[in-house]
């Protein structure tokens, strides 16, 4: 089921790089790509200037952890997005499958669809290594990589949690979150994304603990 769907969709967006529309789409990102690589390269200038300094092992993970943040918050309110507002789902809706057998196809939705945020954290690693501080390089990808595949499975696992409670009882728990701003039973969604978020972040936080006890004992 996964490889159709991964099939079907390599053909739409093989179809839609040939249009016009999406050649442009496909100079735009050469483009990101390239301001990335200027970026870093710039900055592995200032990096080298603190490398010597007492302070940069806090100013390295202080910006791999403030960056690998960033990529989360996208993450965790835009997996939202995905699950139920892709335009695919008027017609996977109307295929005749449980909707559990579209959860690893929309696990890879969410991933390719967050895919351009893990440039943020990269970014900031490729610095390092044009900086040849290697192991801070090192140390960022294995900061920012786990987290960005633990928080899009989170994403799905809240979101899908979240629709079942849609269709479960507990009404005065709904009634009690939404609070008057939205619909009593889509309650558990206004929360959802900022479950994701905090357990992403708390995630990332044992991440960087467990990174400081590795670059302390000289990675």
């Amino acid at each position: 089921m996964l490889s159709r769907l991964l099939r079907n969709r390599y053909v739409l967006l093989r179809n839609r790089w040939r249009a016009p529309r999406g050649r442009l789409s496909l100079v735009v990102a050469l483009l990101g790509v390239v301001c990335a690589l200027l970026v870093s390269w710039f900055g592995s200038g200032a990096i080298r200037q603190r490398l010597a300094s007492p302070g940069f092992v806090d100013f390295a993970r202080d910006w791999a952890f403030g960056l690998t943040s960033m990529m989360l918050f996208f993450i965790g309110y835009g997996s939202l997005q995905v699950l139920f507002r892709d335009a695919e789902n008027r017609v996977l809706h109307q295929l005749p499958l449980s909707p559990r057998a579209y959860y690893p196809y929309k696990l890879w939705r969410i991933g390719t669809a967050h895919l351009p945020f893990l440039a943020i954290p990269l970014t900031f690693a490729l610095s390092l290594a044009f900086a040849r501080a290697y192991g801070w390089a090192l140390a960022t990808l294995l900061l920012a990589l786990p987290c960005f595949l633990f928080a899009i499975v989170i994403g799905l696992v809240a979101h899908v949690v979240a629709g079942y409670g849609m269709l479960s009882g507990g009404e005065q728990l709904k009634k009690f979150l939404a609070s008057g701003v939205g619909p009593r039973d889509s309650a558990f969604f206004f929360y959802a994304p900022a479950g994701v978020l905090t357990l992403s972040l708390s995630f990332a936080v044992l991440q960087d603990l467990a990174l400081k006890t590795m670059l302390s004992e000289g990675l």
